[in-house]
Order: C-alpha cells, then sequence, then structure tokens
C-alpha cells in the first residue's frame, strides 16, 4: 500500500472552520476524479466524509487529495451478499436519503450527495445537519434542506445553487457524475456558471 504523508479534510476544517473557496474547488475536481474512476468500476464508496479525503503531501510542496477507506464500498456488479447487504451504511452528517433505506439502492449518487454536503460543510463552516439524536439526524438528512451557506458567510450566489442540486432528496435530481458537480462548483465561484444550472437549482 501507498504511503501517504499529509493532513485529513477533518483536520484542517477543525482547525480553520471554513476554507477558502479555490482551495475548495481544487480539493472536489481531484476527489471528483477519483469518484469518476470507482463509480466506471462499478463501486460505490458509501462513506464519503472528511475523515476520509486526505491531502497527500508530494513532497514538492505540492499536494494531491485522495480516497481513504473503501471498507464498505459495494460494486454495482453482481448481487450485494456481503455481511453489510441491506444494512444501512454510512456517516449520517454526509449520507444520502436513499442509504438510511438500505444498500439496495445505492448508487455513485449518493457519494455525490456526500461530497456535496462536503463542499457544504467547507464553504460554510458548519455541518450541513444539525447534530443531536440519530433519529433527528436522519429525519433532516430525508426530509430537509440545510440553510444556505451564504447565511453563515458571504459567498456568491451560484455556490448556493450548485450544493441544492448535489443535495437534492431524489438521487436523479443530482448531477450524474462527480465530476459535474465539481465543475459546476469552479464555475459558481468564478461567477460563471451555465444559466441551465442555475434554473435547475430554482426548481
Amino acid at each position: 500500500m501507498e504511503r501517504l504523508r499529509g493532513t485529513e479534510l477533518i483536520t484542517d476544517l477543525r482547525n480553520r472552520g471554513h476554507l477558502p473557496l479555490r482551495e475548495v474547488a481544487t480539493m472536489l475536481d481531484e476527489v471528483a476524479s477519483g469518484l469518476d474512476v470507482a463509480r466506471a468500476a462499478g463501486i460505490v464508496h458509501r462513506d464519503i466524509k472528511p475523515h476520509n479525503l486526505f491531502r497527500a503531501d508530494l513532497g514538492t510542496g505540492a499536494g494531491l487529495w485522495k480516497i481513504l477507506d473503501f471498507g464498505v464500498s459495494k460494486s454495482l456488479f453482481g448481487e450485494d451478499v456481503s455481511l453489510t447487504a441491506n444494512q444501512m451504511l454510512g456517516t449520517p452528517q454526509y449520507m444520502a436519503p436513499q442509504q438510511t433505506k438500505g444498500t439496495q439502492e445505492v448508487d455513485h449518487r449518493a457519494d455525490i450527495h456526500a461530497l456535496a454536503a462536503i463542499a457544504y460543510r467547507a464553504v460554510s463552516g458548519r455541518l450541513p445537519f444539525a447534530k443531536g439524536e440519530l433519529g433527528d439526524v436522519l429525519l433532516a438528512v430525508m426530509h430537509d434542506l440545510p440553510p444556505d451557506p451564504s447565511s453563515f458567510r458571504t459567498l456568491p450566489d451560484d455556490v448556493g445553487s450548485v450544493l441544492r442540486i448535489g443535495l437534492a432528496k431524489r438521487p436523479e435530481e443530482r448531477f450524474g457524475k462527480a465530476s459535474e458537480f465539481a465543475k459546476a462548483f469552479r464555475q459558481a465561484i468564478d461567477e460563471k456558471l451555465d444559466p441551465a444550472i442555475r434554473e435547475r437549482a430554482a426548481k
């Protein structure tokens, strides 16, 4: 296995609160690239969260974001016969609504939801869903959208639009690929968001 030196995203978030928008965009670009590779291989991670994203120090002053811990991942090819079949898996604050129902309905769009939840926390400094009893968190995941992140920090309006699509309750209403979400986020911070995406978010 590759030996990594660097920092988990959760450490950065705890130490810094929120991150500069361009740092978030770079992280999303690189993590989305990895998720798209996993999708092409028929793999759903199912537990994308700040603890499992790691900025590896390449020894040149540059870094590269890597996805860790595929321990509860799921193959979309064939029947899931693992010990985790039909169980609710994931970390509630970053879990997609369909994950609360078990694993049979979970595909790559659950990982996109989780990545959007991470982006929400990174830009706002707040968890997407308030802490509390597990049942309350799960109900919020299933039925509520987080407050607009611009209520916590001055942000371009389109950032909230992109996050609304990424955090959509219905999988089919999210972006189709993680890289599409990352691209839209970068357009949003540059105030160049495709008007069709803005209209889609409004709906």
